[in-house]
């Protein structure tokens, strides 16, 4: 049995973890990365690895998990520092978009079929904690803009079921084809046009 791990150090090798898993699983995908080769990159034991992850797909979870914290509060910042309006509910509505074409790992799953391979074998558990935060977070953002006098195109919980409806649309970018990018440019202009803004009145 190896030896336990100061605070300190688990803090470091999860750190090293995720950076190793972010490098493989975007350059060699979900099915095509092995522990043996994280825990190389990383510089530890594979039993350390397994003091922190039950399976790979546990640990790319935490990848996704990490990057989606950043980028809720990148968004929490946009929507407390600038006054919003339709244009710039449009512009934020359109980066959900492009943050899958920017983000190499995001871009690689939700293009393919590691996604859906991912989601089957997580604990159910899991994915559903996930999805409650993702509610909880659309639901704090819509209730943001009704209390700053915006009006809603629907009440707040079926208001933010749309919003986050939105960006699974880009998992099905391939089927969609020609016109995609437009038609999301199109489809969040439309959307925030269902917005009632200080401006209209």
């Amino acid at each position: 049995m190896g030896r336990a791990f100061n605070e300190k150090e688990k803090e470091q090798i999860k750190h090293r973890l995720l950076d190793a898993g972010r490098e493989l699983f975007t350059q060699y995908g979900l099915k095509k990365t092995s522990v043996e080769e994280i825990t190389k990159k990383a510089g530890i034991s594979k039993g350390a690895f397994y003091s922190f992850y039950s399976m790979k797909e546990l640990l790319l979870w935490d990848i996704f998990n990490s990057f989606e914290e950043a980028y809720r509060e990148n968004v929490m910042q946009m929507f407390t520092q600038v006054p919003l309006t339709r244009r710039i509910l449009t512009e934020f509505l359109y980066q959900m978009y492009i943050i899958v074409e920017e983000e190499p790992l995001f871009k690689k799953f939700l293009n393919g079929s590691d996604y859906a391979d991912l989601l089957q074998v997580l604990p159910e558990e899991t994915v559903a904690e996930h999805l409650e935060g993702d509610s909880d977070f659309s639901i704090s953002l819509i209730q943001g803009l009704k209390n700053a006098g915006v009006s809603l195109p629907s009440d707040i919980e079926t208001t933010a079921a749309m919003i986050r409806s939105m960006f699974f649309i880009s998992l099905h970018k391939a089927e969609i084809g020609d016109g995609y990018d437009e038609g999301v440019r199109l489809l969040c202009e439309l959307t925030a046009a269902g917005f009632g803004f200080q401006e209209d009145k």
